[in-house]
């Protein structure tokens, strides 16, 4: 196995493309992969959706809902949603799921709560609801980029 740096490695096997920067790489069966350890990039990315300064993704939200463990029926119950809507959302793939900002807040705060978050965490995605409703009222002005990964994100991190 050989490794080396990447400047830029997009990763996609969560569900939606990941921008891992300055990573160590390794070859497996011939196919380059980010050397890091999965199950704490998991654990950065749930972090980095709650904190989004854009309106999730289906496929973000499928993410949240796996990484909750949760089926449809258990993740629409939490939400006060119905399994159709969230079908629904996660149905738009790459695209805005086009969630109430009210219920996107909700999903939002469920992932620091999940994640033992302190007071000012979620202090600070609240106070941003006000930012996101403008960002939903303009959402065919903003353009949904990756998400971007650097080394020290992993490191400060423990696998929960």
């Amino acid at each position: 196995m050989d490794k080396k740096k990447e400047k830029k490695f997009t990763y996609y096997g969560l569900g939606f493309p990941i921008d891992l920067y300055n990573f160590p790489m390794k070859k497996y069966w011939g196919e380059e992969m980010a050397d890091i350890n999965y199950n704490t990039l998991k654990r950065v990315v749930i972090e980095l959706l709650a904190k989004k300064p854009i309106p999730l993704t289906g496929n973000e939200v499928r993410f949240i809902r796996q990484y909750f463990k949760m089926n449809y029926t258990q993740f629409a119950q939490h939400l006060g949603q119905t399994r159709q809507a969230v079908t629904k959302w996660e149905s738009k793939e790459n695209d805005f799921a086009l969630i109430t900002p009210s219920t996107e807040l909700h999903i939002r705060l469920s992932i620091l709560n999940f994640l033992d978050a302190s007071n000012e965490d979620f202090r600070n995605i609240y106070n941003e609801l006000d930012s996101n409703n403008e960002l939903k009222k303009k959402k065919h002005e903003i353009t949904n980029k990756h998400l971007r990964i650097h080394p020290f994100d992993i490191e400060n991190v423990s696998a929960i």
